[in-house]
């Protein structure tokens, strides 16, 4: 019993220790041009950047009229040495009318650079004003995960239109 207990902790820290995990830096760390980034504790790091896709600019003078904008959230994925190893993309379409905002639509999508990468799950959900991405990526040699991180992607709009 004394033998079955010890494997079964054993497993429990093997598992736990590889987990990947990715952390903010203070912003007193990072340089000027890089305000959004990650730095993960397998010594890589994410580029997060934002970007605005589709704008409907039917009537800008109109602060009650239904504008629609479209964008897009990525995640970098680079090694220490600065190689890409993925990219994700989780897109969202807002409406907006200067008083409220929703997110009417959803999706994300990721493209690997690295072989021993692989997605495990991927699921975009609009809640409210914000477009959700949450994405699991395994880490695999010789077919063997070795590990895996797990990331929340989110793409918010404010009632005039700003993505964040």
């Amino acid at each position: 019993m004394k033998k079955i207990m010890m494997l079964i902790i054993a497993g429990i820290l093997i598992t736990c220790m590889c987990v990947n995990f990715c952390f903010a830096a203070p912003l007193s760390d990072i340089s000027a041009e890089h305000k959004n980034i990650l730095f993960c504790d397998d010594g890589g790091y994410i580029i997060i950047q934002i970007e605005e896709t589709v704008s409907d600019q039917a009537n800008e003078k109109s602060t009650n009229e239904l504008k629609t904008k479209s964008g897009a959230v990525t995640y970098t994925k680079k090694s220490n040495s600065g190689t890409v190893l993925w990219v994700a993309v989780l897109n969202g379409t807002f409406t907006y009318d200067g008083f409220s905002s929703n997110c009417i639509s959803a999706s994300c999508n990721v493209t690997f650079y690295d072989s021993h990468y692989s997605l495990t799950s991927n699921n975009a959900t609009a809640a409210g004003n914000t477009a959700i991405g949450v994405i699991t990526i395994a880490y695999k040699i010789l077919g063997i995960t070795i590990s895996t991180e797990t990331h929340t992607l989110t793409l918010s709009c404010d009632s005039n239109g700003n993505l964040s």
